[in-house]
């Protein structure tokens, strides 16, 4: 317990007598642990140092690829009633193995946007996707709900690079793009309609 004490007076900067230095204004020791235990919860539910590759761990469990299962969206509101499907990634990208989760567990938030060139939607399309050619997609904005979380396709994925820059310019918080496109999508067996 000693050791825990002066860890704790070390990261607080308390003095001997478990008093704050004058910078920090007075906090009693008790104060200070509880400190440290929200840091540590924080740490632990932001997904730092677990190893999870960009999916914060909150205890439902690890998936067979190392990467934990969790109702958690970016903005910590849940992804539409604890169906247990994985995070909302981190970053740019998205899986089609994830966004395929996330269709199968109809998440409300989820919105597919298809920005393939026209030529290409023989490929087919992801059932439910919102269908706009990437080089019409700044012009049709008020098409796309920026309170949805929009994931980016098209037929490999180049278009969709495009795309997601328009969305980040435009303030879209909640955007990633399926990697490999609907071509990937369609060599994992995945369904699209026509």
């Amino acid at each position: 317990m000693a050791m825990l004490n002066s860890s704790v007076d070390k990261i607080l900067n308390l003095d001997s007598q478990g008093r704050a230095s004058a910078l920090t204004g007075r906090v009693p020791r008790s104060v200070g642990f509880a400190m440290c235990a929200a840091w540590l919860c924080l740490s632990l539910l932001s997904g730092c140092g677990t190893g999870s590759g960009g999916f914060a761990d909150v205890g439902l469990g690890v998936d067979g690829d190392g990467s934990a299962l969790t109702d958690e969206s970016p903005d910590g509101g849940g992804n539409g009633g604890g169906d247990g499907v994985r995070a909302w990634p981190d970053g740019r990208y998205i899986t089609c193995e994830q966004v395929y989760e996330f269709t199968q567990a109809k998440v409300p938030e989820l919105l597919l946007l298809n920005v393939a060139d026209e030529e290409f939607y023989n490929l087919g399309s992801i059932e439910g996707s919102l269908k706009i050619p990437w080089d019409e997609l700044a012009g049709r904005l008020s098409d796309v709900d920026a309170r949805r979380y929009v994931v980016i396709y098209c037929r490999r994925g180049v278009r969709s690079e495009s795309a997601y820059d328009t969305l980040d310019g435009a303030g879209y918080a909640h955007k990633w793009i399926m990697e490999g496109g609907i071509e990937r999508w369609n060599s994992l067996g995945y369904p699209t309609e026509p």
